[in-house]
């Protein structure tokens, strides 16, 4: 049985404010998931559609896909933002 480690959530925007979690997949690999999910929305995205991917472990999001208005898909990866706070939790410093 697989162990699935990443949740792919897409968010859809309904008017200015509101979203709505559409679906959750689950897939056991971070490259998978950005692959799927980088097709979908290629296919199937709606501009302000944004597709988030979190740690079932602990629930850190580990980065986002957004659809933008001009047809363009802006992709944010906040790794470095948890490997610092590894670090902090840890008591070890930047450069170690």
């Amino acid at each position: 049985m697989a162990k699935f480690n990443i949740d792919a959530i897409l968010h859809r925007r309904h008017g200015r404010s509101s979203t709505k979690v559409v679906w959750v997949r689950r897939y056991a690999r971070i490259e998978t998931a950005v692959r799927r999910c980088t097709e979908f929305m290629v296919l199937d995205g709606e501009v302000g559609d944004t597709i988030e991917f979190v740690l079932r472990i602990n629930g850190w999001q580990v980065g986002t896909i957004r659809m933008k208005a001009n047809g363009t898909m802006q992709v944010d990866w906040t790794h470095r933002k948890m490997i610092q706070q590894i670090q902090k939790e840890a008591g070890l410093s930047a450069n170690q």
